[in-house]
């Protein structure tokens, strides 16, 4: 794209930051997400998704908690990425704080969903 003169946008750097997660290419995924802020493009909530899913589905979950931290001060978390990092925690066996991470959601006024419940209910069966 670059070559031909066409800039990316946050959307084709979020599907790419999603495709590098999806090969558990993680690594990369973060480097992107730090030259996309260098370029001068702004990622979205969405791009934050993609790579909290992403470091949580390697077992990265503590990445994911500061990466969470951060956004804290600029977006507002949804239950995507409060799935997905619930998820990381039960898969490490944190299962204490997933069940916290269960009881910030209920105190943020976020409605769950089957999604958000299944993976509860997954978790469970891991204890």
């Amino acid at each position: 794209m670059v070559e031909k003169g066409v800039s990316p946008d946050t959307m084709v750097y979020t599907v790419v930051i999603s495709g590098l997660c999806h090969v558990n290419r993680t690594d990369e995924a973060k480097s992107l997400l730090d030259s996309m802020k260098l370029n001068g493009v702004c990622p979205n909530i969405v791009t934050y998704n993609a790579l909290i899913d992403g470091l949580c589905k390697v077992g990265k979950v503590d990445e994911s908690l500061s990466l969470i931290g951060l956004l804290k001060e600029g977006f507002v978390i949804g239950l995507n990425a409060y799935g997905s990092l619930i998820d990381g925690l039960f898969r490490v066996g944190r299962f204490d704080e997933a069940c916290e991470w269960y009881r910030t959601v209920l105190k943020e006024n976020i409605v769950p969903d089957v999604v958000f419940y299944t993976v509860m209910i997954k978790g469970y069966s891991f204890v």
